[in-house]
């Protein structure tokens, strides 16, 4: 079963803020978590919630981006109509950032 993930609704603001003052922000897990000043998990917690929401998307190259950005890479394309590499887990780039 799924659980819905309890996050301070003070870094969902901060982070939708950020990426909607600076159109076209590419941030990886362990950009974003300096950028909110906070542990790479609880920065996990936050974007998972936020890619739930479709506000934002994490690329193959596991960089987080705002949902509605056009002009997707073409290493992005080829992901989403499965060639190429398959994304990242979050699980995955929160062992790469640590």
């Amino acid at each position: 079963m799924h659980r819905r993930m309890i996050v301070p609704d003070d870094s969902l603001q901060r982070v939708r803020s950020e990426y909607m003052e600076m159109p076209g922000l590419r941030l990886s897990l362990a950009q974003a978590a300096r950028l909110l000043s906070i542990d790479c998990s609880a920065c996990a917690r936050v974007l998972d919630v936020l890619v739930e929401a479709q506000f934002l998307r994490l690329t193959s190259n596991g960089l987080y981006v705002k949902s509605d950005i056009s002009g997707r890479g073409e290493h992005d394309r080829r992901s989403l109509m499965g060639h190429g590499p398959s994304p990242r887990s979050h699980d995955q780039l929160r062992s790469e950032a640590q």
